[in-house]
């Protein structure tokens, strides 16, 4: 059995990451993935309001009932208008992603109806932003971000796991980055680590992304 997942992610890094490193392991259980971009185009915060995302969801949702939406948004500089996200603040890491994902699941399957298949919905919000997956092999990511390598260990030995690597406007994961090499490109540089460290090392690396794969896969059973 095959399901059709469409994926609203938040810019065009997360796109290319979904197309090109996600979706073609994923389409081997039989689920296949189908990215685009949420809210206004060329806005990366101002187009991830709630109060625009979730009109988003509800239509692919409606549009056709036999396909799943997931997301697939940065908690860094998320918006507070996002059910969970104040309460999420005030969390530790591991809980943060959580209680926004459970709290907008809930709002989208209220607004659905009772009849709503809630396994339709699977929201993901990513710690604390896509480049912390890169985090997983510092050796790939120092020499295709011509990086020294021991700066990077530096990085990742403060942290348990990339995922924690935190979300201030100087020492967010992409900050970090370009703070090491000015010329960092985020779409470019950053997909081409992705695929070179490969998903299933990402997996081991990075738990809360790995739950939401793992729930990905699982929608290829039903």
């Amino acid at each position: 059995m095959s399901s059709r997942v469409v994926v609203l992610v938040e810019g065009k890094t997360e796109l290319n990451f979904v197309r090109q490193v996600l979706a073609p392991v994923i389409g081997l259980s039989g689920v296949y993935l189908h990215p685009q971009p949420g809210g206004k185009p060329g806005a990366r915060v101002a187009g991830a309001h709630y109060s625009r995302i979730h009109r988003e969801i509800l239509a692919i949702l409606k549009q056709n009932t036999t396909q799943y939406c997931t997301t697939m948004y940065d908690y860094y500089a998320l918006p507070d208008d996002w059910p969970g996200r104040v309460e999420a603040s005030h969390a530790s890491t591991t809980e943060k992603p959580a209680i926004i994902e459970k709290a907008v699941h809930r709002d989208i399957c209220d607004r659905m109806g009772n009849d709503f298949n809630l396994r339709r919905f699977v929201p993901y919000i990513q710690m604390h932003e896509f480049e912390a997956l890169l985090f997983s092999d510092v050796s790939i990511l120092a020499r295709e971000a011509e990086i020294e390598e021991s700066r990077l260990l530096n990085i990742v030995d403060s942290f348990s796991t990339p995922e924690e690597i935190d979300d201030s406007p100087k020492t967010a994961p992409s900050k970090r980055l370009l703070a090491l090499n000015g010329h960092y490109g985020k779409t470019l540089t950053g997909i081409a680590v992705a695929k070179r460290v490969g998903l299933d090392r990402i997996r081991k690396k990075c738990p809360h992304f790995n739950k939401w794969v793992g729930k990905l896969e699982q929608l290829g059973k039903t």
